[in-house]
C-alpha cells in the first residue's frame, strides 16, 4: 500500500508541475527561515553553559539610585570589593577579581623569526578565577600558574601565534606596554565562541598596579568580581549580609545610593542593563521576538500550502469521484493525500538543506 501511494503521489506531483513547484518553493523558504532562526536562538541560549558549576557562579554588579528616580547600572565593582567579600561572606566558596586592560604586546624575535608586536585586550585575574571557571589546562594549573607576579597564562591559539606551538610557549616571556616582562607559566584550551569571557592573555593579579586600591567610590566597568556559592547556598541568604556589607564599607555618602546585586552566569549574555568582556549581548526579548518571526514565517508557508491545496481540490474532484466508484474508502483517500503532502514537505526540506 505504501509503495502504491508513493507511486501515485509522484505521478500526481509530476502531472501538476506548477502546483508542485510553488508548494516546494514556499515550504522551502518557510522551513529554511524557521530552521536558521532556531539554530541562532539555540546558539544564543547556549552562552556560558559549558562550566561545571555554572548554576553556582554569579557576577557581582553595581547599582546607584538617585533622588530624582533615575538608576545607573554597571558590571564593574570597586577594586577593594573582592577581598572584602572574601572575608565577610561565609556563603562563598570562592571569590575572584578580574581586571580588563588594553595595550601593546611584544614578543622578542626567536630562532630567526621577526619580533611580534600587537595591540591586545589583556586581563589581570586572581588564581581563584580559574577555580570558579573550569578551563581545561594544557600546561600549568589554576593554583600555581597565576600565583606569582609577572606570570601569564595564554590560550592555545595565542601561544601558537606568538611561539609556533603551545609547548614552545612555556617558560618564554612576553612584554606588555614596553614596561613589564611576563613569563608564560600556563596554557589553557581555546574558549568556545559562545562565551562572555574571551580571555586570550591572562596576567597574574599580583602584578596589577591598583590591586590594593582602597577607594570604594571609584568604579570601572573593566573591574569585575565573580563568586562561587557553596553547595546548598542560595542568593536569598545573601540579602541580609549584603545590607550589612554595604552599611559597613560605603561610609562616604554620594549623590546616589550605592548597592550591589548577584547576577547569575546565564544572565550575563542576555541582560542589556550591563555589559560583558565579549561586548556581545542578545536580550531575551530579542530572542523571543526572533522566535515569533520564525514561527510566523513557518505558519505563512503552511497557510500558503493549504490555500493552494484547497484551490486544487476542485480540479481533483473527478479523481476522487472515480476512486470512490472503484471502491476506494475514505481512509485510503486520506492516506493518499497525506502521502503527497509528506512527499512535498520532504522534497522542500531536502532542497533547502542541500542549498544551505
Amino acid at each position: 500500500m505504501f509503495k502504491l501511494n508513493l507511486k501515485i503521489a509522484l505521478r500526481n506531483l509530476w502531472k501538476y508541475k506548477g502546483y508542485t513547484a510553488i508548494n516546494i518553493f514556499g515550504l522551502s523558504v518557510g522551513l529554511a527561515s524557521c530552521i536558521l532562526i532556531f539554530i541562532f536562538v539555540r546558539y544564543e541560549t547556549s552562552y556560558d553553559k559549558d562550566y561545571v558549576n555554572s548554576d553556582r557562579i554569579y557576577r557581582v554588579t553595581s547599582q546607584w539610585k538617585y533622588p530624582d528616580g533615575n538608576e545607573f547600572f554597571s558590571q564593574g565593582v570597586p577594586r577593594p570589593l573582592a577581598p572584602a567579600m572574601r572575608s565577610d561572606f561565609s556563603q562563598f566558596e570562592k571569590v575572584a577579581a578580574i581586571q580588563q586592560e588594553g595595550g601593546i604586546i611584544k614578543v622578542r624575535s626567536q630562532n630567526g623569526k621577526p619580533e611580534i608586536k600587537t595591540a591586545e585586550d589583556v586581563f589581570y585575574a586572581e588564581p581563584s578565577f580559574f577555580e570558579i571557571f573550569d578551563y581545561k589546562w594544557l600546561s600549568g594549573n589554576p593554583n600555581q600558574s597565576l600565583k606569582e607576579p609577572n606570570s601569564v597564562v595564554l590560550t592555545e591559539k595565542t601561544a601558537k601565534t606568538y611561539f609556533g606551538s603551545w609547548q614552545n610557549a612555556i617558560g618564554k616571556s612576553i612584554n606588555f606596554q614596553n614596561k613589564t616582562d611576563f613569563k608564560v607559566t600556563g596554557v589553557v584550551k581555546d574558549y568556545s565562541p559562545n562565551t562572555s569571557f574571551p580571555l586570550d592573555i591572562i596576567f597574574s593579579y599580583a602584578t596589577y598596579e591598583n590591586k590594593n586600591s582602597k577607594s570604594w567610590t571609584s568604579v570601572s566597568s573593566n573591574s569585575e568580581c565573580y563568586v562561587l556559592l557553596k553547595k546548598g547556598a542560595t542568593t536569598a541568604e545573601l540579602e541580609k549580609p549584603l545590607k550589612q556589607f554595604i552599611k559597613k564599607y560605603y561610609v562616604e555618602k554620594g549623590t546616589g545610593e550605592e548597592s550591589h546585586a548577584f547576577q547569575p552566569l546565564n544572565d550575563i549574555h542576555h541582560n542589556d542593563s550591563y555589559g560583558n568582556f565579549a561586548g556581545n549581548i542578545t536580550s531575551i526579548k530579542q530572542l523571543i521576538g526572533i522566535s515569533i518571526i520564525g514561527l510566523f514565517l513557518l505558519l505563512t508557508a503552511c497557510i500558503n500550502f493549504i490555500n493552494l491545496a484547497t484551490a486544487q481540490a476542485i480540479s481533483r474532484s473527478k479523481e476522487v469521484g472515480v476512486r470512490k466508484v472503484m471502491g476506494s474508502r475514505r481512509k485510503q483517500l486520506i492516506w493518499q493525500f497525506l502521502s503527497e503532502t509528506s512527499l512535498i514537505t520532504f522534497i522542500a526540506l531536502h532542497w533547502q538543506l542541500k542549498i544551505g
